[in-house]
């Protein structure tokens, strides 16, 4: 078995690093989670753990959220704007979101739904 990963890793078709790579991108543009969480999907994937870490260490947090609240809310249109705050608040943290930063993507989504009242 040692010997075939060997092997594989000597003719270039198992390289560790490219997959970091290709996940980190799936998740950035497709399923947004925060660094942490995109991360631990790579260590539990079997990826070396400096890998891991160096595939996801120049991610932007703050467009992450974004991306993913600017998506969930679509879901969530119709709400209330205390259970959609509750709801969003909640889902940004289960993406491993700080409760923070998912206080602050909140807020931007809230400055970009209002409307200007300068007129």
């Amino acid at each position: 078995m040692e010997e075939t990963v060997a092997r594989l890793k000597g003719q270039g078709l198992l390289d560790e690093g490219a997959f970091a790579r290709f996940w980190r991108e799936g998740r950035e543009t497709s399923s947004p989670r925060s660094r942490r969480l995109i991360e631990l999907e790579l260590r539990r994937k079997g990826i070396d753990p400096e890998l891991a870490r160096e595939a996801v260490q120049d991610l932007d947090e703050e467009d992450l959220a974004l991306r993913a609240a600017v998506k969930k809310a679509k879901s969530l249109k119709g709400l209330d704007e205390e259970a959609f705050r509750k709801r969003m608040l909640a889902y940004l943290q289960r993406l491993g979101f700080s409760w923070e930063l998912a206080r602050r993507t909140l807020l931007k989504l809230n400055e970009a739904a209002s409307p200007d009242v300068d007129d």
